[in-house]
C-alpha cells in the first residue's frame, strides 16, 4: 500500500490542520501558499520539509520560533486587527489612506523574560504614528500585554501595508543565533462591501492623480454573486475579475461568483476582491482598476476586502 503513495505531498497551508496534520505521512510533506504568520508557526511546529512563501523573513522567523520553544503551543507572538478602509477620492497624497486607533496584542512564548521594543515599518505610502513606547516593554515568561497607538496615512494603491515590528531581546538561543527575534504583523488595509439582492454601485480606485473614477455594479442573486463592469473609466476591452472566499473568476464587462454555502452565517465575512482589466487606448497597455486589495497584480496585491451577508449576526 505505501508502495503506491506518492513520494511527496504538497498542499495549501490551511489544509496541514488536524487530523489531516496528525496522520503519519509516508512522504515529504510541503505546504503551499504560506505567508500569514500563524500558517508558517503552524507547519513549523507540524515538522514539514518546507513551505513556499513571500514571506521568507517570516518564515526563518516562525522556524526559529519553533526551535527556541518547542513545548509553546500558543500563537503568533504579535497580532495586530486590520484596518477598516473607506477611501477618499478627494484625499491628498492617494485615496488608498485613514486614520486609525490600533490595539496590537503582546505575547511571550519563551520561557526567559524579555524585553520587547516596537517600531513600523512603512513599506509604501507615507504614514505618520504617535503613541509607540519609546522605551522597551518587560514581559515575564509566558505573560501577555497591549499597546495602543495612533496610525494615519496612505498612499495611492493597495499593497505594500505598513507593519508593526516587535524586538523580542532576552531569548535564550538554543540554535546559536543572536539573542534577539523579531516579529512583525501587517495592518492590512481592508475595504467592506454587503451582499444582498439591492444592485449595489462599488467606487474604484483611482490609483493615480490622472485617473478618471471607475465603477462596478454588484449584486446577490441565490448563492450567486453578480459584477459588472459599469464605468471603465475611458478603458477599452474591460474584463471583469473578482475572487470570493478564494475563488476566482475571469470574464468579459460581467461575472458570476458563487457564494459559500455557510456564507449567512460567517458573522465576519469573507475574503473579497473585485475590479477590472482594460486597456488605455492611448498607450495600447493594459490597466487594472480595483475596488480595493487581493487581485494577484504585482509582487504584493494587498490585502484582500472583506464581503458581508445582510442576514449574518
Amino acid at each position: 500500500e505505501l508502495a503506491n503513495e506518492p513520494l511527496v505531498r504538497a498542499v495549501a497551508a490551511r489544509a496541514w490542520t488536524g487530523d489531516f496534520a496528525d496522520r503519519a505521512w509516508p512522504c515529504e510533506r510541503w505546504a503551499l501558499e504560506c505567508d500569514e504568520p500563524d500558517a508558517l508557526l503552524r507547519a513549523m511546529r507540524a515538522g514539514v520539509l518546507g513551505v513556499t512563501t513571500n514571506e521568507i523573513e517570516r518564515a526563518v522567523t516562525a522556524r526559529r520560533l519553533a526551535r527556541l520553544a518547542p513545548d509553546d503551543d500558543g500563537g503568533w507572538p504579535l497580532s495586530a486587527p486590520a484596518l477598516p478602509l473607506e477611501p477618499d477620492t478627494d484625499a491628498g497624497g492617494g485615496p488608498w489612506r485613514g486614520a486609525w486607533t490600533v490595539r496590537a496584542a503582546l505575547r511571550n512564548p519563551f520561557a526567559t523574560r524579555v524585553r520587547v521594543a516596537l517600531s513600523l515599518e512603512v513599506r509604501r505610502g507615507a504614514f505618520d504614528v504617535e503613541g509607540l513606547p519609546d522605551a522597551p516593554l518587560e514581559l515575564d515568561a509566558g505573560a501577555t500585554g497591549a499597546v495602543e497607538f495612533s496610525l494615519s496615512g496612505g498612499s495611492w494603491s493597495p499593497g505594500g501595508d505598513p507593519r508593526l515590528v516587535a524586538l523580542f531581546d532576552g531569548v535564550t538561543a538554543r540554535d546559536g543565533g543572536p539573542p534577539r527575534v523579531a516579529f512583525d504583523a501587517t495592518l492590512a488595509r481592508r475595504r467592506h462591501a454587503s451582499a444582498d439582492a439591492i444592485t449595489r454601485r462599488l467606487e474604484l480606485l483611482r490609483e493615480g492623480p490622472q485617473a478618471a473614477p471607475a465603477t462596478m455594479t454588484m449584486r446577490r442573486r441565490g448563492r450567486e454573486l453578480h459584477l459588472a463592469v459599469e464605468n471603465a473609466a475611458g478603458l477599452v476591452e474591460p474584463h471583469a475579475w473578482a475572487l470570493v472566499d478564494g475563488v476566482e473568476r475571469f470574464g468579459g464587462r460581467g461575472v458570476r461568483v458563487p457564494l459559500p454555502e455557510d456564507f449567512d452565517r460567517r458573522a465576519g465575512g469573507v475574503d473579497f476582491a473585485c475590479g477590472f482589466l482594460g486597456r488605455d487606448p492611448r498607450t495600447g497597455r493594459r490597466a487594472l482598476r480595483r475596488f480595493g486589495g487581493g487581485l494577484e497584480w504585482g509582487a504584493d496585491p494587498g490585502a484582500p476586502g472583506r464581503l458581508h451577508s445582510h442576514l449574518a449576526r
